[in-house]
């Protein structure tokens, strides 16, 4: 049982003795604690912590008369701490929370300020318990956490509160009244070293009446303010976050669980909804990080790499992880030999793959086969061929390889004309033949006798009939299918005039060509040509025509010169010329 105590300050370094077995408590200055903020998402902010539709934190801000915060201790320090390890062996510190006005059911976690921690086995192990506080009574147990003395040392060294956050969120009891307790077992005061850990506190009669419970040796609860404990009103520095959702954690990547080099995963963190901000960590990718929901995500380099999902819940800011292990194996460097291959057209070439232990090709039409590490391509025009090489750990890359086709050549030539007079010129014409590249001509009776050219020209000195033959050839074969006949008349002596037949001369006084027709001469359809020296047909006309009739051509578009002139009838041909 607890007795009357004087209350004992901490004053010019004096300390007043206590009157009874339980000391006096004394409280020295907690200090500004400050909330532990390495990066955004890495630790809980309490500065931040909304009290909103979503959550609230119970206590949280703290109220203006809660201040000064206080480290209660007994006796000279001898005694040990009063809200932690201390000579009368208390084994819990406890303090009740009372949300039955508020919707919200789940605890998703607290904070807590303690203002001193040591131990020379940081390894110690403190629990964080959460009972039913119903009634305002330490009920069942319905949660537990831990952390180490060295956890919490580090914590109070840095100025940062110490943060619990459960896993999955603890449902509160119907009465929504819970106590949020500091057990303090694993800790001694009895023996040496001892242990130092004390729960920041308001200042007495700051919370009246007391929010604080302690388990005391004989495994009873006493509240402060009563007579078998300290005769304190106070609360610990102790803020729980409670909300309606519970926090959640998840991402699925696609594909899973591994991938190749060069490849992408696709991320999606939807079994997180709903949360408040995402941020991941991708080892060994590109990019490295993401805070979006979904991210596409590069992997070059062979590995076995980590990937984290930190979520800031939907409900209050708590914070959770999830973590998995991609593996990224070595794609293949798929080949085909030869790389580029020209052939002529109705011939096959061989192709081989290289990289891979499997293939497929592809187009299949041309191919001898789609499977295998070589196949035959007999391709009519120009294509690429495309295999696609699996490695061993299944892995897949193509490689491509051009054959280029050769088609046979195809003679095509045209003629400015096939009948000509004795020194006249035949121009030929290759221009329109396809795949060619070697021209070779021979002129029988022409000069020159052979030409290479594309377009030449040949000139007939003596009348005959002579064969002009082309050879069309390239790398893949010959068109030896043209030739044509060349008819060369004499014209030398043939008359300008032949009254009795027909004549035709150039009229300078008119400017136009004039055929008379003989009394004997043509009747009916008579065609009408006029080839230049070079044996160039420069007029072609057709006419109907009676004995003793007159034509008029105009010949503005001659240039002088001697023109021969050859007039077909049904049954013959006549030739003469004219001089303009």
């Amino acid at each position: 049982m607890k007795h009357f105590f004087t209350l004992m300050f901490l004053t010019a370094g004096l300390f007043v003795a206590a009157q009874d077995a339980r000391q006096n408590p004394v409280s020295v200055p907690a200090g500004q604690v400050t909330s532990k903020n390495a990066s955004t998402l890495a630790k809980f902010n309490p500065a931040h912590v909304p009290t909103a539709a979503t959550c609230d934190t119970l206590n949280w801000p703290i109220a203006p008369s809660w201040l000064p915060p206080v480290n209660y201790y007994t006796g000279n320090f001898a005694d040990g701490w009063i809200n932690g390890p201390n000579l009368y062996a208390d084994k819990e510190k406890a303090q009740l929370f009372n949300a039955s006005t508020s919707t919200f059911t789940k605890l998703h976690g607290f904070f807590l300020q303690f203002g001193r921690a040591w131990s020379a086995n940081p390894s110690k192990i403190v629990t964080f318990r959460v009972y039913d506080g119903t009634g305002s009574v330490v009920g069942a147990q319905i949660a537990t956490a831990t952390r180490t003395m060295g956890q919490i040392m580090y914590d109070v060294q840095n100025n940062y509160y110490t943060e619990v956050e459960f896993q999955t969120a603890v449902n509160l009891p119907a009465s929504k009244m819970f106590f949020i307790s500091v057990d303090l077992t694993g800790l001694t005061w009895s023996s040496l070293p001892k242990d130092t850990l004390s729960i920041v506190s308001n200042s007495t009669p700051n919370t009246s009446p007391s929010m604080v419970w302690e388990k005391q040796s004989d495994n009873s609860w006493y509240r402060y303010n009563t007579p078998n404990s300290w005769a304190l009103d106070i609360s610990l520095f102790i803020f729980p976050y409670i909300t309606s959702q519970q926090t959640l954690v998840g991402f699925t990547p696609n594909p899973i669980p591994n991938t190749c080099t060069g490849s992408y995963v696709n991320y999606d963190a939807a079994p997180s909804l709903p949360y408040s901000q995402l941020l991941w960590n991708f080892q060994g990718g590109t990019p490295t990080s993401a805070t979006t929901q979904t991210a596409s995500i590069q992997y070059n380099t062979a590995g076995t790499y980590t990937t984290k999902l930190y979520v800031l819940g939907g409900g209050c800011p708590t914070l959770d992880s999830m973590q998995a292990s991609i593996l990224v194996q070595q794609t293949p460097t798929i080949t085909i030999n030869p790389p580029t291959t020209t052939i002529c057209i109705n011939t096959t070439t061989q192709l081989t793959a290289g990289g891979g232990n499997s293939y497929a090709w592809a187009p299949a039409s041309s191919l001898s086969a789609t499977t295998g590490l070589s196949v035959n391509a007999s391709p009519t025009i120009t294509t690429t061929y495309t295999v696609t090489g699996t490695s061993s750990n299944g892995c897949t890359a193509t490689g491509t390889s051009l054959v280029n086709v050769t088609p046979l050549p195809v003679a095509s030539v045209t003629t400015t004309t096939t009948t000509i007079c004795d020194g006249g010129s035949v121009t030929f014409n290759a221009s329109g033949s396809m795949n060619v590249t070697t021209y070779a001509w021979t002129f029988t009776g022409g000069s020159p006798s052979s030409s290479t050219q594309q377009v030449p020209t040949i000139t007939y000195p003596t009348p005959g009939t002579y064969t002009a033959t082309l050879s069309a050839s390239n790398s893949c074969g010959t068109d030896n299918s043209f030739s044509v006949v060349i008819n060369v008349q004499n014209c030398t002596n043939v008359e300008e005039m032949l009254s009795e037949e027909a004549g035709i001369h150039y009229d300078v006084n008119t400017g136009n060509i004039l055929l008379n027709n003989g009394t004997n001469g043509f009747e009916g359809r008579i065609t009408l040509l006029f080839m230049n020296a070079s044996g160039q047909v420069v007029f072609n006309g057709v006419f109907d025509i009676t004995p003793g009739a007159q034509i008029t051509i105009p010949a503005s578009h001659l240039a002088n010169g001697v023109y021969f002139t050859e007039i077909r009838a049904e049954s013959t041909s006549v030739f003469k010329k004219f001089v303009k």
